[in-house]
């Protein structure tokens, strides 16, 4: 089969056919689910395909070797021109990004002020409104009407200051919250004692068994650890 070439630019990518090892292994891999393990001749028959089929598996993964080199020297090429180009632009539209935060941040915090010291003026204009018609009434001899009025909760107007914040079409601001582990063990501890965390504790077992593997290595039949067993498989070579 010709090789298939794939060009962008100046970059150019051999893509060879595949090695004549897979026509020779396939009888084999053909046969596999299909052979019978029963003795101590085709036990041996079956290690001498396991060698085989390994070989064949490097020897393909050797003649690919050279297109797959390429390719990813390829793909860091286009992502350090991409780099190059955006790099600049992405550091200026943060400085953009930033000073615009830090002025609407400002800008909050000073309308938010305002706002309380005017709506607090707001209320005091509004008991000295009250305590005036309440002495109003107290001098025209109404001293049910003065007493009402005192009694009446004190309403001030609401006072609203806006912020001096640009809007911009295509642009918006959002708040993203996340979340940060400030103690793995106090964590773990409350996920395993909830049941409701159970089906995510049972996500986290190949992360701890990958922990748990160098150990088993090393230790065998000794790791004791609780909740963690060493297990033993054959494998050939």
């Amino acid at each position: 089969m010709a090789p298939e070439t794939a060009t962008a630019g100046l970059i150019t990518i051999e893509r060879p056919g595949p090695p004549a090892i897979v026509a020779i292994l396939a009888p084999i891999v053909q046969a596999a689910r299909e052979f019978d393990v029963g003795d101590m001749e085709a036990d041996a028959e079956a290690l001498r395909r396991v060698k085989a089929l390994r070989d064949g598996e490097k020897g393909i993964q050797d003649h690919f070797a050279k297109s797959i080199k390429d390719a990813h020297a390829a793909h860091k090429s286009i992502l350090a021109a991409v780099g190059a180009l955006t790099g600049p632009i992405a550091e200026a539209r943060s400085i953009y990004d930033r000073k615009a935060a830090d002025y609407e941040a400002a800008e909050r915090r000073r309308a938010e002020d305002a706002q309380r010291l005017l709506q607090e003026a707001a209320r005091k204009q509004e008991e000295e409104r009250t305590l005036l018609a309440a002495i109003e009434a107290e001098e025209a001899g109404d001293t049910q009407e003065a007493e009402a009025i005192l009694a009446e909760p004190v309403v001030a107007p609401i006072v609203i200051v806006a912020p001096s914040i640009a809007r911009v079409a295509g642009v918006a601001t959002r708040e993203i919250w996340s979340a940060e582990i400030v103690d793995v063990a106090a964590c773990l501890l409350a996920m395993t004692q909830r049941q409701e965390w159970s089906a995510a504790l049972e996500r986290l077992k190949p992360e701890l068994e990958s922990i748990f593997r160098p150990l088993a290595v090393a230790q065998h039949e000794a790791l004791n650890f609780p909740g963690v067993r060493a297990v033993k498989r054959q494998a050939a070579r």
